[in-house]
């Protein structure tokens, strides 16, 4: 749900560039929720956090960690989830130039990987440089 929040807002340019305009999300980091009418990232985060420790049940020995805000390694993770997008988009291609995409619109070009790859890099760069 906050991949859309590791992506500045990319053009529909942008899109066509990357061969990606109808599957790839515009980008909702920086903007504030008075532009896309949506919470911002910290936001949904918290109240995932309040949601997961009021709802969630006691392990049978009564014992459990509360969750933590802001969640610990959470940049790690949507790293591993940008870069999980890429690999999806590379497979596409892969079976689009093998002929056995299951979209007729499937294409074999590596924009979706490149972007995503890229990414991912960058939130991962930006986790590393934020423990510092």
């Amino acid at each position: 749900m906050t991949v859309p929040f590791c992506t500045p807002p990319v053009s529909d340019a942008e899109r066509t560039a990357f061969g990606t305009s109808g599957t790839m999300p515009r980008g909702l980091r920086g903007l504030p929720s008075s532009v896309t009418g949506i919470p911002v990232c910290s936001q949904l985060e918290q109240w995932w956090v309040e949601g997961m420790n009021n709802g969630y049940r006691a392990l049978p020995d009564g014992e459990r960690a509360p969750w933590q805000y802001p969640i610990p390694n959470l940049p790690w993770v949507r790293s591993w989830m940008l870069f999980r997008l890429a690999i999806i988009y590379q497979g596409i291609a892969a079976r689009a130039a093998l002929g056995q995409a299951s979209s007729a619109s499937a294409k074999t070009t590596r924009g979706g990987f490149d972007f995503y790859g890229n990414r991912a890099l960058a939130a991962k760069s930006e986790a590393d440089e934020a423990k510092l």
